[in-house]
């Protein structure tokens, strides 16, 4: 498990007997960076601390901080998760996420995108599914769930304020392969309600994923260029509109 000083946001490696660092077993390369994008309120840093907890728990070495623009509720919020075998010492912002998770898709921007390495993953809280957009994210692989639906039908915050984090630790962690019973350790150990990890559990089941390409050699090795690098637009069946996510670029019937 990982202690986070909420003081300090500095994190700590507590380690296990059954899982040191030496006998890894997490299905994705390490190591391993991650960039959130959420909103105040909906629990962004601690989708970030859950989701270090999760490898942790698996062997690894973590890393979890939040940054914050604003405090107020609604404002823009970035969190960032570190993963490696070894003592983790970089406490920069991550700027070439490996994985990037947008607990809402107002935010997904290109700016959002920065960084994004061609053979990353992008999960994104949507109703659509990863067929709808696969264009828009060519070379990536895309996950997609609806764990805003899931998280209000669970009861998880209010009508008006939603909060969707631990539904999208459910729905990364199918994503990269973990097993669905590792959620429930973290989440147990986290205090968290009965509720969040029956909104996780759903999300697991009901994420759709879109295999992009493979990680070879470890970090560094095999990637293509990021993403902003590498196209400096959407492609042409896409666009980006104010506050909103990428979708298919109409054409007009005049």
């Amino acid at each position: 498990m990982t202690r986070i000083d909420e003081q300090t946001q500095t994190p700590h490696w507590v380690g296990r007997d059954d899982l040191a660092p030496g006998r890894i077993a997490i299905p994705v390369a390490l190591p391993l960076e991650l960039r959130i994008h959420g909103r105040g309120g909906q629990g962004g840093v601690t989708c970030a601390k859950l989701i270090a907890s999760l490898f942790a728990n698996h062997g690894a070495f973590v890393q979890a901080f939040g940054e914050y623009g604003s405090e107020r509720t609604g404002a823009p919020v970035r969190a960032y998760v570190r993963v490696g075998r070894e003592v983790i010492k970089n406490r920069n912002r991550v700027y070439r996420p490996d994985h990037l998770l947008v607990l809402d898709r107002g935010l997904l921007t290109e700016e959002t995108m920065e960084g994004v390495p061609e053979e990353g993953l992008v999960l994104l809280n949507t109703p659509e599914s990863s067929g709808d957009r696969a264009a828009c994210f060519d070379g990536l692989s895309l996950a997609m769930v609806d764990a805003t639906a899931i998280a209000a039908a669970h009861g998880i915050g209010s009508s008006s304020r939603v909060i969707v984090n631990t539904t999208m630790v459910g729905a990364y962690c199918r994503a990269v392969g973990l097993p669905a019973r590792s959620l429930e350790e973290v989440f147990t150990a986290a205090g968290l309600s009965a509720a969040d990890l029956d909104a996780a559990r759903e999300a697991f089941d009901a994420v759709s994923v879109r295999k992009g390409g493979s990680r070879r050699n470890g970090r560094g090795k095999g990637l293509g260029a990021p993403w902003r690098t590498r196209r400096k637009s959407l492609p042409q069946a896409c666009e980006f509109r104010s506050g909103q996510g990428p979708r298919p670029a109409t054409t007009s019937s005049r």
